[in-house]
């Protein structure tokens, strides 16, 4: 028998559950209870559990000629699948028309004087700009500042710290400690490289080598025994990479966030610190503390502390007044108390009894042995500033290996769904959508746990934080109990998955700016108007947003930032008035003259439909209030993303690196049709966000910058489950994907996609000619649909001088598919020969292939074939020169010496090769003889 240790790198579920979960209304002992006593739950226990209503595979009301839907139409060009997906469900959503902005789009449907569409989408993405420029401005005007203030004062207390344990040589190794963490925390935030101890220089540079190099590494840090530290994390990305201030004092963040030093050790397949490490790394911790409380910096670090608390939620480790409370009823002086190894003994029999002892997410790489009962635990460990718990987080870490227990076995299930996380903040429907996984992985207890922990905490838990208090918000966006009494359109099972859209577009957005404090687990002249307007009818979702605001008010006002307060202000109350409008709006109630005013004043442009200068859109975004410098906050794309989680192998045990990201790409435009407060059926139109996830390989974390550029060149996939709503940037619809349960089963139906392949033609030179030469063209067919198909008819074409080839000539440009119909999920190919003529110019040509067949839509792909030019110089050079020298010691030198070294060059192309130069590179130490010769001749 052999073993397999796999590594991870996901959060973890503790057995000691912390204080913050003690709190708000949560029973330790009901839930230990809960997870015993639901061991065995399935997938379809779990689903019946919490039940998501029956939803309409279609809508329940036709669209009938609604107003402004010909308007609607002609501005937008609407093509015939956009319309077809519009009387499906009653709305439709198309990446076809390009958007930068949603104050650009609102202004557009403003000067076409059509009926708008305010979404929750629209107001989560204005929150997500202005909490991540007010992030942005603390961390530039107040954090930068007070942690380079702290870490010069702690820099300064290592002389107190010789003068007390210098003279002592057991105590030596913690002071180098201490110098090593404080200079690479300094040389990430000021790049000023310098130690105290000239010992430490080379460890310095090591370090910041390896930060550099942005890969996992194994260091023996503070410690014998080497520990794995993913330096990946240490990338610069996020809002981060914005400046060169805020990418230092991420990294310096990023560094003492994640460095721990151990206080007990980790329980795991790796090799195990040694007692003596641990010990180390106490005494390491003690001085660091003892630096702290004496200096000023423990003032300013609290600080800091506290309001990020307020922002995020509170440090996931142990903290220094946790460490204080540990060492005094331990009978801890100081540092060199800790030199007596009962003592250490006895400080970590008390922190066993604290409640912060346990880290609840764990985000190092630790190795776990799948034949093994034992799961990971983590290490207690004292972080100067470390990363903050947040529940999502902790979600993923939980439903994934080797937190799945099943039989005695662990489950190897190395990657979370964001389904996950929406199931668990009790989105029913969501867990339809990993049904599959369920009972593949036999997860259904976790997640039910999970749901049942997250259930337990009160208004105090999703106010305690900022960071809550957005989730929060999106958690009023879940599917509700019952549907019968909404709007058609939100009777549909397309309409929920897009909620869903919605809700994980502004999860991503809040994990990435969030990115460097949450805790990762392993969106009378001619007056232009809006002759109606439509505020997505989600009151709750309004009152939790205005819950947001005031707390957020508090915060900054006891921080004395008079502006950010006057911000939130106006945002709250903006959002009491759409609480009003969305509540009257279900109930079918009539709007008084200032509401409808209001909700047309989204935005406006004047003078005569010109410039924009107005809306209570635009001021919900902090940026046009208090704009940026070198930044227009109307025309910035906001294109975002952020990884949330990390596997470091697969299943098997191979090294993977895989890094789970999410994020958001370019606006799509929603048009809905439904009744207006008079009863007559409209179109209304607006933006809304888009999601995506991609899963890199090798520890890749991406910058915004990243992945902009892929969305903007060839976008990964959208999650399927979008498709039942969703016209791509060609405006036709897309494959059947993932769906809702439904009260009618969907139409089965083929869908045909066809892909082309052509080999690469390069020239032998050899033989002057091409190779291959005929070449093949390979398309290949398949069914992504639910039904059978009927005969498949494939035709190429092309442009001369590209001819057919072989059976194929003169003119077979149609042929039947290999197979002749394609079942769902079935593929099948179709291939031509085609030649070109020998050239001496590069040429370039489009492959175009139409697939057809009689019960569903043809298709279209294409590809580039590139006829390179025949002539072309091809330069070998070698080189002569001896294989070694060898010294005699009678002549006392080296023999040969002075040595030859010659150069030849064939030319084995076709074409003349002018002023070829060769340059001679030298190692130490070798020089000419002569002097005066040149090395480029």
């Amino acid at each position: 028998m052999y073993r397999i240790r796999v590594l991870i790198a996901a959060v973890m579920l503790m057995g000691a559950i912390p204080a913050a979960a003690q709190q708000n209304g949560f029973d330790i002992q009901a839930y230990r209870d809960y997870l015993q006593q639901n061991a065995q739950l399935s997938a379809g226990e779990l689903l019946a559990r919490t039940p998501a209503p029956l939803l309409h595979s279609s809508t329940a009301e036709a669209v009938h000629a609604p107003l402004f839907l010909d308007s609607v139409s002609i501005k937008f060009g609407l093509t015939a699948d956009e319309l077809h997906l519009l009387e499906q469900n009653s709305f439709v959503v198309t990446e076809r028309p390009v958007h930068r902005t949603f104050q650009r789009t609102f202004a557009e449907i403003w000067e076409n004087d059509l009926p708008v569409y305010i979404s929750t989408d629209a107001i989560l993405h204005a929150l997500h700009l202005s909490y991540d420029e007010i992030l942005k401005e603390l961390e530039e005007n107040r954090f930068y500042g007070t942690l380079e203030a702290a870490l010069s004062q702690l820099r300064q207390y290592q002389a107190v710290l010789e003068t007390s344990y210098g003279s002592v040589p057991e105590l030596r190794q913690s002071l180098l400690d201490v110098d090593l963490y404080l200079s690479v925390a300094t040389a990430l935030l000021t790049q000023a490289e310098s130690t105290k101890y000239p010992e430490n220089e080379a460890a310095l540079d090591g370090i910041l080598q390896m930060v550099r190099a942005e890969s996992p590494r194994e260091i023996p840090l503070f410690s014998e025994t080497p520990r794995a530290y993913d330096f990946s994390q240490l990338k610069v990305r996020g809002h981060y990479d914005k400046t060169p201030q805020l990418g230092r004092y991420f990294q310096a963040m990023m560094w003492m966030g994640r460095t721990e030093f151990y206080l007990t050790a980790p329980q795991s397949a790796s090799a195990p610190p040694s007692p003596s490490d641990i010990q180390r790394q106490i005494i390491d911790a003690a001085m660091l503390l003892e630096a702290l409380e004496t200096s000023d910096a423990g003032t300013m670090l609290r600080e800091m502390d506290a309001l990020l608390s307020t922002l995020v939620g509170e440090s996931d480790n142990v903290a220094p007044s946790h460490l204080r409370e540990s060492m005094t009823e331990a009978g801890v002086v100081d540092a060199a108390t800790f030199l007596d190894t009962a003592r250490v003994s006895e400080f970590q029999r008390v922190l066993a009894t604290k409640p912060y002892a346990g880290q609840r997410i764990h985000s190092q790489i630790l190795m776990s042995d799948p034949m093994s009962p034992n799961q990971i635990k983590p290490p207690t460990a004292f972080l100067l500033m470390g990363q903050r718990f947040v529940i999502d987080s902790y979600v993923m870490a939980n439903v994934v290996y080797d937190r799945i227990m099943s039989g005695g076995q662990k489950v190897r299930r190395m990657l979370p769904s964001s389904m996950d996380v929406l199931y668990a903040l009790g989105n029913n429907a969501a867990a339809q959508l990993v049904e599959e996984d369920l009972k593949q992985y036999d997860y259904a207890p976790n997640l039910s746990a999970l749901r049942y922990l997250i259930e337990s905490h009160d208004d105090d838990f999703w106010n305690a934080s900022l960071y809550n208090g957005w989730l929060n918000g999106i958690r009023a966006l879940n599917i509700p109990d019952e549907v019968d009494e909404l709007p058609a359109f939100m009777r549909t099972a397309a309409w929920w998955q897009q909620k869903m859209n919605t809700q994980l577009a502004s999860w991503a957005q809040l994990r990435h700016d969030n990115l460097l404090y949450a805790k990762p687990s392993y969106s009378s002249g001619v007056l232009c108007a809006y002759p109606h307007a439509f505020v997505e009818p989600e009151p709750d979702f309004y009152r939790r947003l205005s819950t947001f605001a005031g707390h957020a008010r508090e915060i900054f006002a006891a921080e004395n930032m008079d502006r950010t307060t006057t911000f939130f202000e106006h945002f709250g109350a903006v959002m009491d008035t759409l609480e009003i409008i969305a509540e009257k709006q279900l109930a079918h109630s009539t709007l008084t003259e200032q509401e409808r005013a209001f909700a047309k004043a989204v935005l406006v442009r004047r003078p005569n439909c010109g410039f924009a200068t107005n809306g209570w859109y635009q001021k919900l975004i902090y940026a046009i209030w208090y704009p940026p410098r070198n930044e227009d906050p109307i025309e910035e794309l906001d294109i975002v993303t952020a990884d949330v989680h990390t596997a470091p192998t697969d299943e098997h045990g191979t090294p993977v690196g895989w890094v789970m990201h999410v994020g958001t790409g370019y606006l799509n435009l929603a048009v809905i049709v439904t009744r207006n407060e008079f009863g007559q059926q409209t179109a209304f139109v607006g933006p809304v966000l888009s999601y995506y996830e991609h899963v890199t390989e090798n520890f890749q974390r991406l910058t915004d910058k990243d992945w902009k550029q892929k969305i903007e060149s060839d976008p990964w996939p959208r999650p399927d489950w979008t498709n039942v709503y969703l016209a791509d940037r060609d405006g036709k619809r897309r494959p059947p994907g993932q769906m809702l349960k439904t009260s009618t089963p969907p139409v089965l139906q083929p869908h045909l996609t066809c892909s082309v392949d052509v080999p690469t033609i390069t020239t032998n030179y050899i033989n002057l000619r091409y190779d291959p030469m005929p070449f093949p063209v390979t398309v290949t067919v398949s069914n992504d649909g639910s039904g059978l198909t009927d005969s498949l008819f494939a035709t190429i074409s092309f442009l001369p001088d590209l001819t057919l080839a072989g059976e194929d000539a003169p003119d077979g440009y149609t042929k039947v598919c290999e197979k002749a119909q394609l079942f769902p999920k079935q593929s099948t190919t179709v291939q031509w020969m085609l030649k070109h003529p020998l050239g001496t110019q590069e040429k370039r040509y489009t492959i175009r292939v139409v697939v057809k067949t009689a019960n569903a839509d043809s298709t279209v792909c294409e590809t580039e074939v590139i006829i390179p030019a025949v002539e072309s110089p091809i330069l070998a050079p070698r080189d002569y020169c001896p294989n070694e020298l060898v010294f005699v010691d009678s002549l006392d030198s080296y023999v040969p010496n002075p040595f030859t070294v010659r150069l030849t060059c064939i030319n084995n192309g076709n074409g003349s090769a002018d002023s070829v130069s060769g340059t001679l590179i030298l190692p130490k130490d070798v020089v000419l003889d002569p002097p005066t010769q040149t090395l480029t001749q």
